[in-house]
């Protein structure tokens, strides 16, 4: 058996469909894959959390009083197993698995301070597709890309000051795509840069997006 591990950083902007909030939130976490050596599969399992914030551009007369700027804070965790079969002889692989998603929003005003404070449960079954293909015949470098779709449901809490709290649930549909580059630099370590798009709509009784975008790099160790 193979087993590799890999530390990565995906420096993300995160735009939610409630107030049309955008935040910088770099994300940190690890992938561990397992497979036999010389194999045509493997399974990965991957984790992401960070928090960031923004300013806060959602201005209201009604419950909240009028702001007069505040800030955005966003806290994401995201959980994933990935079972992957590559074809023989070929640079394309199909894959199936499961995924967590946990996020917690919070609008603090200048004037009143912590509003709101919604918190979003996602889990979802995953099917996907991709290819790595070397640049060039014996070269170290390769591209690929990647598509995964993600089926399942969400549950969503808001609670906000001087309101009953709002509950919703229903379906969640996720798009997780990207295009990147490796370089191997020894025949246990290579390195890795992709440009890389999550996007979440979730339908219950309030229709949402977020999409996470931004620029992910990973460093592998194989034992």
């Amino acid at each position: 058996m193979s087993f590799a591990v890999s530390p990565r950083v995906y420096l993300t902007s995160i735009d939610t469909s409630d107030y049309s909030e955008i935040a910088s939130v770099p994300l940190g976490g690890l992938s561990l894959t397992f497979g036999p050596k010389g194999g045509n599969w493997d399974l990965s399992i991957n984790g992401l959390a960070g928090s960031g914030d923004s300013d806060l551009t959602f201005l209201s007369d009604g419950v909240w009083g009028l702001q007069n700027g505040g800030k955005f804070e966003i806290d994401r965790v995201d959980y994933e197993a990935l079972y992957r079969y590559r074809l023989s002889d070929s640079p394309v692989y199909f894959g199936f698995g499961l995924r967590y998603v946990d996020v917690e929003e919070q609008y603090i005003g200048a004037v009143e301070g912590l509003l709101e404070t919604d918190f979003t449960e996602i889990t979802l079954g995953e099917f996907a597709v991709g290819f790595s293909r070397q640049v060039t015949e014996g070269s170290r470098h390769s591209m690929f890309a990647n598509l995964l779709l993600g089926f399942g449901q969400f549950d969503y809490k808001a609670i906000e000051v001087g309101e009953p709290d709002i509950l919703d649930d229903g379906s969640a549909f996720l798009v997780d795509t990207n295009v990147g580059w490796q370089y191997v630099m020894t025949e246990q370590t290579s390195i890795s840069a992709r440009y890389r798009v999550i996007a979440v709509v979730s339908s219950g009784e309030l229709d949402e997006q977020d999409t996470v975008q931004g620029p992910e790099f990973a460093f592998t160790f194989r034992f």
